[in-house]
């Protein structure tokens, strides 16, 4: 049997910035990797804390450039906690994997067998952490996601950038997602989005202008006439079909990124994305449009698909 592999989407300061695909090594590491898998996909529910097992919405607080990238801590956010879908630790389960170089992922600890959800990728070989750190995966594609979030990375380990883990699952070998969260009214939203830049937003430029002069008005008003359309189709002929047109619209109207991906952010928690961006997904219903919502990355307009 072939081993797991699940994926990991990250976004950096709100906007989705990529996934990877991970094999883990449940051939040599079957207790570390099915630790990780159920993390991913969040099919364990809660722990002994009260806390969800699911590293959907948990931080990537680590970045060191040139040595590693570490995240997973799913009780406390800052690298003080963690929870393994075991309890709140487990033994270390070998150390036949070693630190071989870039993409391998292993688990953190603070000291012998105190193993529980948090995690490092490493962006080098550091064979100074073999038989310490037990290797349980490696990351087969999307390793440039790694190298961007490095890039978010300082000396001290403090991310200049918020890094979160915007989406989590198990991936059939065909490479489609298989198992993920449940989406629920009551924590998660699932919406779709076009963002518009302005010239005033910290960045003014994107995939589709180098150079962005319109002014914040101006990119309100082109969601605005979006918008029109949208809401008209969604009363002749409902959200199936509107999820399609959305998507064709985001594909080219769109500043971020996820725009490759018909606007698709995948399911997030609160304390995942910009506070007005997130109040005002929550306080949508499922297969409704949201009024232009500005946050500093520009002008949103969403619906909520779940």
């Amino acid at each position: 049997m072939a081993n797991p592999q699940v994926f990991l989407e990250i976004s950096i300061d709100g906007e989705s910035a990529g996934r990877c695909v991970i094999e883990l090594f449940a051939d040599v590491v079957p207790k570390t990797a099915e630790n990780f898998r159920c993390l991913c996909t969040g099919e364990k529910g809660r722990g002994e804390s009260g806390k969800r097992l699911n590293y959907l919405g948990s931080k990537i607080h680590r970045i060191i450039p040139g040595f590693m990238c570490q995240g997973g801590d799913v009780t406390k956010g800052n690298g003080t906690g963690g929870e393994s879908i075991y309890g709140f630790d487990f033994e270390d389960e070998n150390f036949e994997m070693k630190h071989d170089g870039p993409g391998t992922l292993s688990m953190a600890n603070s000291g012998p067998n105190s193993n529980g959800s948090q995690f490092f990728i490493s962006t080098r070989a550091t064979h100074h952490l073999d038989d310490k750190h037990v290797v349980f995966g490696k990351i087969i594609s999307g390793y440039e996601l790694v190298e961007q979030m490095e890039q978010c990375g300082s000396e001290d380990g403090e991310p200049a950038k918020k890094v979160l883990i915007l989406d989590c699952g198990e991936v059939e070998q065909s490479g489609s997602a298989s198992k993920r969260i449940k989406v629920n009214s009551s924590g998660v939203v699932h919406v779709l989005h076009i963002l518009r830049k302005h010239r005033d937003v910290k960045k003014p430029t994107s995939w589709r202008e180098e150079t962005i002069t319109c002014t914040k008005e101006q990119a309100s008003s082109h969601l605005a006439g979006l918008q029109k359309e949208l809401a008209g189709a969604l009363r002749l002929r409902g959200l199936e079909a509107v999820k399609s047109k959305f998507k064709e619209l985001a594909s080219k109207h769109s500043d971020c990124k996820s725009a490759k991906k018909g606007g698709d952010l995948g399911p997030f928690e609160k304390d995942m994305m910009q506070k007005p961006f997130e109040e005002a997904s929550f306080s949508m219903q499922v297969g409704t449009l949201s009024n232009i919502v500005s946050t500093k990355n520009g002008e949103h307009l969403m619906l909520r698909i779940a």
